[in-house]
């Protein structure tokens, strides 16, 4: 859903750079280029530059060297003549050319100097774009938190002012803020807020991005008749301006809901028209996926040919250009329907083709996470070796500050002390011995004034040292902070590898129809994970939590993932406790925890579930963790063995038990991470007790007002606390169809 709303939005900017007529463009371009030889004044100049700049920017969002050839002789022209309003939004412009091109240091840095030279203009529209320009920086970083502050210092300016258009982009930007972080109330809330001031100024392309953007809020909370409500505003807003592309997403918006809804007739014809719009677009990955889409819908209504012959096309032209995912996509629906024709080889066939590319896209991400996971960590500890000899310097720096500067005090208090006692001594002496007296006091004069130039020149030589390592500093800072960019950079990209390694909620749900899953890393990467897998007619899953948090923890989960993906898949092992025995037998052997018995802190707390529905049996094992089973109002504790999956004094094998499965019985699977939460009125645990308390309280509600449940008393909890831990919740309710599948 998130990509395609980034999607989207970029469609209609594009609509938006796309509409201008290019002739009045270009007319307005020698308009502006005449008016700039004729005038005089050079803040006005500065201002001529500006809008060149904006005339003469490309359709596509690229950089032509003509925009960025304004924008900095308006930036030099501005500080020639110390206009600081010219200079802010030079900066400004410069900012946003440095973020299309993905240069987001670069980016910030300008917007930053734009900032600081429009503060002496108090509150003014200038300040309010500043502000939205450097929040969306923030929300590419994934800095969802530092982008809503700037968003909403600009949502407050742009009040006060009155400046609509202003207005509308704060909000609509922090709706998408609220929407990634899944806090739909919010979301909402910004949303309408946009739509309404797109209705006042009577912005259509406004109007379409905000109404698909509710759509997309109600579609993620599965209130899909709301959704559709909206997609088809949406709809009438984008055939009002005549995008296609537009018209298209729209389509493919409503074709999902009413597929969701099981309203096949209306999906096949939403996304035939899909279809349609897409070939006269020339778009191949969506015709490909529109094909595939209409098949499917042809199978389940029982037209086995028609949705034979759109599945082949789309496959065919996903075969050339290439997009595995689509071609896997295409394979598995063969495969579902050529099993409902009872054609076992022909289905067989596309199963396997299915699973090559499935492994291929599998693999691609897996042959890259533990080297990416090993550089970020180990670039990560040549980080805090930089801080701790930047530190170390800093401390001796001082140290030299303060000797000099008791030297200067003691050498000016004693050669003070010195002339007081000449005086004395000068005043004294007789006018007899004046002569005598005066040539000893020259004497000494001189004496001292030879020391002092010593004591000068070792102090100049001191103060040159000290100019020299403090350009040591600064140049390990300057290093420091490059280093901690690229760290940053890493952490999200294996933050994207490691999300796309979990299985999504869909697939979960495939199995589990009343299911959910909480899962919140305390940083970008997790500890935690969650896994499911099919083999034969068991069912197996598992919740995980990895020793240590970020990186290090995000490594062991890969490789617990990838270890358990070996043992049940290539192994065909789905007995609980044999899995957890040789995962452990594999996170010894790939830490090398016998070599170093005593150092070794690394594992894995672990909890398994391995369902047989034909036969109503699940088998559990645990290794330092347990999972729940609550039935007719009875929560059932099953326990684990009290040992991790890692070396440990004592190495016995895991043991595992079996239960009864009912309908209506739900299994909660979980880390340790929502209740060693510290929080409340006395800043303590939220405690096991409270956590099977709540648990027990909600358990008959729908799995996904369960988790909104959970959501909430976690953040009200929390409040203004640091997230202590990383946070991994499942739930897992059996319903009777489950148990009368074959």
């Amino acid at each position: 859903m998130t990509m395609r709303i980034k999607f989207y939005v970029s469609a209609f900017l594009l609509l938006l750079l796309g509409s201008n007529n290019l002739i009045a463009k270009q007319n307005n371009i020698d308009s502006l280029k005449h008016a700039f030889r004729s005038e005089i004044n050079d803040s006005v100049k500065v201002h001529i530059l500006l809008n060149l700049a904006n005339a003469v920017s490309k359709n596509d969002n690229t950089i032509s060297n003509q925009e960025e050839s304004y924008t900095n002789q308006a930036l030099q022209l501005a500080n020639k003549i110390n206009y600081y309003k010219g200079i802010s939004m030079a900066n400004d412009r410069l900012g946003v050319i440095e973020r299309n091109r993905s240069n987001y240091s670069a980016s910030l840095n300008y917007h930053n100097h734009a900032l600081e030279y429009i503060s002496p203009y108090g509150i003014c529209r200038e300040k309010a774009i500043i502000l939205n320009n450097i929040g969306v920086v923030y929300r590419r970083l994934d800095e969802l938190s530092k982008a809503a502050d700037f968003h909403l210092r600009a949502l407050k300016i742009a009040e006060e002012l009155n400046d609509r258009k202003s207005i509308s982009i704060s909000t609509n930007s922090l709706g998408n803020i609220f929407l990634a972080q899944r806090n739909f109330e919010e979301a909402l809330r910004f949303f309408f807020k946009a739509l309404e001031q797109e209705r006042n100024s009577n912005n259509i392309l406004g109007l379409a991005i905000n109404y698909n953007n509710i759509g997309e809020v109600y579609a993620e909370q599965k209130q899909y008749r709301k959704a559709i409500e909206f997609y088809t505003e949406s709809l009438k807003a984008n055939e009002k301006i005549g995008s296609k592309k537009g018209v298209s997403i729209c389509y493919n918006s409503l074709g999902e809901a009413y597929f969701q809804l099981k309203e096949y007739n209306k999906a096949l014809a939403i996304y035939q028209k899909s279809l349609e719009i897409n070939s006269q677009l020339s778009d191949k990955i969506y015709i490909a996926g529109s094909y595939i889409n209409i098949g499917e819908i042809f199978g389940i209504l029982d037209k086995k040919t028609e949705a034979e012959e759109n599945i082949n096309t789309g496959l065919k032209i996903a075969l050339q250009i290439g997009s595995k995912w689509t071609i896997m996509r295409a394979y598995s629906k063969l495969a579902d329907l050529y099993t409902s024709q009872n054609k076992h080889k022909e289905a067989h066939e596309a199963y396997k083709k299915s699973i090559v590319f499935k492994d291929s896209i599998i693999n691609e991400a897996d042959n890259s996470t533990v080297s990416r996971l090993k550089t970020v960590y180990e670039t990560e500890k040549k980080e805090r070796e930089i801080q701790s000899q930047k530190l170390e310097l800093a401390l001796k720096d001082r140290a030299i500050l303060r000797e000099k500067a008791l030297k200067i005090i003691f050498i000016g208090g004693f050669a003070a002390m010195i002339f007081v006692s000449l005086l004395i001594f000068y005043s004294y002496r007789t006018k007899k011995k004046a002569n005598q007296a005066l040539v000893i006091y020259n004497r000494d004069m001189d004496e001292k004034n030879r020391i002092l130039m010593m004591q000068k020149e070792e102090i100049m030589a001191q103060r040159d040292q000290i100019e020299e390592k403090s350009k040591v500093v600064n140049k390990a800072y300057d290093l420091i902070k490059n280093k901690n960019k690229n760290i940053i950079e890493n952490i999200r990209y294996a933050f994207q590898i490691q999300n796309a390694l979990l299985p999504p909620l869909k697939q979960i749900q495939e199995h589990f129809p009343s299911s959910f899953v909480m899962y919140r890393p305390r940083d970008i990467v997790s500890g935690d994970f969650y896994w499911v897998f099919q083999k034969d007619q068991k069912l197996l899953v598992a919740a995980g939590d990895c020793t240590g948090h970020g990186v290090s923890g995000a490594f062991m989960s890969i490789l617990g993932i990838s270890s358990l993906n070996e043992i049940v898949n290539e192994k065909g092992i789905t007995k609980p406790d044999q899995i957890l025995n040789l995962l452990r037998d594999k996170i010894i052997w790939s830490m090398q925890q016998e070599e170093k018995f005593w150092e070794a802190k690394d594992g894995i707390d672990m909890t398994i579930l391995s369902f047989d529905f034909s036969k109503r049996k699940v088998c559990f094992s645990g290794a330092n963790a347990s999972a729940m089973i609550i039935r007719n109002e009875e929560m059932i504790q099953l326990k684990g063995d009290k040992m991790p999956v890692s070396i440990f004094p004592e190495i016995i094998p895991f043991t595992s038990m079996e239960y009864d499965i009912f309908e209506n019985d739900i299994f909660y699977l979980y880390s340790d991470g929502y209740y060693h939460q510290f929080g409340g009125l006395y800043g303590k645990k939220f405690s096991i007790r409270q956590f099977k308390a709540l648990l027990t309280k909600i358990h008959k509600l729908e799995t996904d007002i369960q988790l909104v449940k959970l959501e909430e008393t976690f953040r009200k909890w929390r409040s203004r606390n640091e997230q202590v831990d990383d946070i991994l919740v499942m739930g897992l309710k059996i319903t009777d169809d489950m148990l009368t599948l074959d």
